[in-house]
């Protein structure tokens, strides 16, 4: 084999590798473009998840409202004056 034939052969080689290469790098990167999109997403829906979340507390935790629920579900009432008691007085 000559000097010409096997360097053309290693060069073809070497094309392929490449072409191997580069065909690997382009689906690697769309599989991580295709999670990048779906983590946006996820996050998306998170977001808006925690922000109901958010609301639904401050609902539930709202003074006239547990004050509106002590009375009428519990039969809760404020206390007397003369009811409260205080320590070290």
């Amino acid at each position: 084999m000559s000097r010409q034939t096997w360097l053309s052969a290693v060069l073809v080689v070497a094309i392929g590798a490449s072409g191997v290469g580069v065909v690997a790098a382009k689906q690697h990167t769309r599989q991580l473009f295709t999670k990048l999109h779906q983590a946006r997403t996820r996050h998306g829906q998170l977001t808006a998840r925690h922000v109901q979340l958010e609301l639904e507390q401050s609902t539930w935790a709202n003074v006239e409202r547990v004050r509106r629920i002590a009375r009428h579900s519990l039969h809760m009432q404020p206390p007397k004056h003369y009811q409260v008691l205080r320590s070290g007085s």
